[in-house]
């Protein structure tokens, strides 16, 4: 590689061959910044995505509390009743829910409103969750009560 040097380096019209490896493109002056404009990497790695999780509001969630619009709510109610009747026994609570059946409904949740994927421990699932099989006992008991009541009637 031949280099013509400046006038103070060399005599007027000097050539200098350098050996190959020396890469003169490379090479910036002192005190002179590389140029914005030259890739660092020509193909720099991204970083895996990363979810942002959602925590929930408090400790003592609630779908009363929620902060979920009304409409939104109703819908939610429908979905969860599904996820209950197909997977859930509603005479246990939730804490005591066979872990896999409990998986299969909070995925059938969040399968149905994908924006509870990103709800910390799947908090939103379990609201909605805790909430219809506490509705389903409730009703359940409230039948229990009518056919005992009928029952006591009409024996008397």
């Amino acid at each position: 590689m031949a280099v013509v040097m400046p006038r103070s380096a060399a005599p007027e019209g000097e050539v200098i061959d350098l050996p190959d490896c020396i890469n003169i493109s490379s090479v910036s002056a002192p005190g002179q910044p590389e140029s914005p404009l030259t890739p660092l990497d020509p193909e720099p790695a991204l970083p895996e995505p990363c979810p942002i999780l959602i925590s929930p509001p408090h400790s003592s969630v609630t779908i009363s509390n929620t902060g979920w619009m009304q409409v939104l709510v109703k819908n939610y109610w429908r979905i969860a009743r599904e996820a209950v009747d197909a997977y859930l026994d509603y005479r246990i609570c939730l804490a005591d829910q066979d872990a896999n059946a409990l998986l299969e409904a909070r995925d059938h949740i969040e399968r149905a409103v994908p924006h509870f994927q990103a709800h910390m421990n799947h908090w939103g699932a379990d609201v909605l969750l805790r909430d219809q099989l506490k509705s389903k006992k409730d009703t359940q008991v409230k039948a229990d009560i009518r056919k005992e009541k009928k029952n006591g009637a009409t024996s008397a």
